[in-house]
């Protein structure tokens, strides 16, 4: 679909508060891996990196790397 012409310049101009926003928010302790997940989501979908932004959401819990899942208290 696409973005639609008459969108574009509010969409470029939200790209910068957006990714200020999602900075914030990861810079705040996150209770589980998935909140973590969809604050990288967000930064990488808000730069143009789509393709590594779907790559993130298709990992799942049991995809979390030893020392990360040690760092959560999952064994």
């Amino acid at each position: 679909m696409g973005l639609r012409p008459y969108l574009a310049a509010d969409f470029q101009a939200a790209i910068g508060p957006a990714l200020q926003l999602a900075a914030e928010v990861l810079g705040v302790a996150r209770p589980d891996e998935q909140e973590l997940r969809y604050g990288l989501m967000a930064v990488t979908a808000l730069q143009g990196y789509y393709q590594l932004a779907e790559f993130i959401d298709q990992l799942d819990d049991g995809d979390v790397c030893p020392p990360y899942a040690e760092f959560l208290g999952r064994k």
